[in-house]
């Protein structure tokens, strides 16, 4: 059933766990690069192999069907698929079978500023020591984003936290038939000094 629906706040870290935390998030996603360059390497030697001696072979349809296999397709089911985008787009140029190249699942620096993945945007706020999540209305946006391993990265992290009195965060839920019953949005998500009850409450009634 569809459900459009996106999911967005703001957490402030400690000072002191800022560092970590952050670098904790974007470890991950090298991670996930990493693997996905294996998994190019390996579905461009199928695919290689599947076109040989055949004439008129749609590379890209062979590409695409591999690797979202291999990703467990489904954009909105767990399958993790701006990776398995990234790795089609890796091996096909012009229409034509090219093998993956290492750069293009080049690991990002920890001083990046944004991060992308499902229908997820993070960004990175080292000023202020503030992350800012962030899931575009979409169907089914927001239980993609949870199941990417961005997304997963990130709630891990949170979890991993010390909170302080003057850090923490929240998110907002909101989705098609909240909208259609004339409600506002929901808090999805609370951390640090937004658990206390004086706190909630007022997020509660904006």
């Amino acid at each position: 059933m569809s459900c459009y629906n996106w999911e967005k706040g703001y957490v402030k870290l400690p000072v002191k766990q800022w560092k970590k935390t952050r670098d904790s998030i974007i470890n991950d996603y090298n991670y996930q690069l990493s693997q996905a360059y294996k998994t190019a390497l390996s579905i461009y030697e199928m695919v290689k192999a599947e076109k040989k001696g055949k004439r008129k072979f749609d590379v890209y349809d062979c590409a695409f069907n591999l690797t979202y296999k291999a990703f467990n397709q489904g954009r909105h089911d767990g399958g993790q698929w701006y990776f398995s985008d990234l790795v089609v787009r890796s091996m096909i140029k012009d229409k034509k079978l090219i093998k993956p190249k290492k750069k293009d699942f080049a690991p990002v620096k920890n001083t990046i500023q944004a991060l992308y993945d499902s229908d997820l945007r993070i960004l990175f706020d080292n000023k202020t020591k503030t992350i800012e999540y962030c899931v575009n209305d979409n169907n089914h946006a927001v239980e993609s984003a949870h199941s990417s391993p961005l997304g997963q990265a990130f709630f891990s992290a949170m979890e991993r936290v010390e909170f302080t009195s003057k850090t923490g965060g929240f998110l907002r839920y909101y989705d098609e038939y909240m909208s259609s019953e004339g409600k506002g949005a929901s808090i999805s998500k609370v951390w640090g000094k937004y658990k206390n009850k004086k706190y909630l409450k007022h997020l509660c009634n904006c």
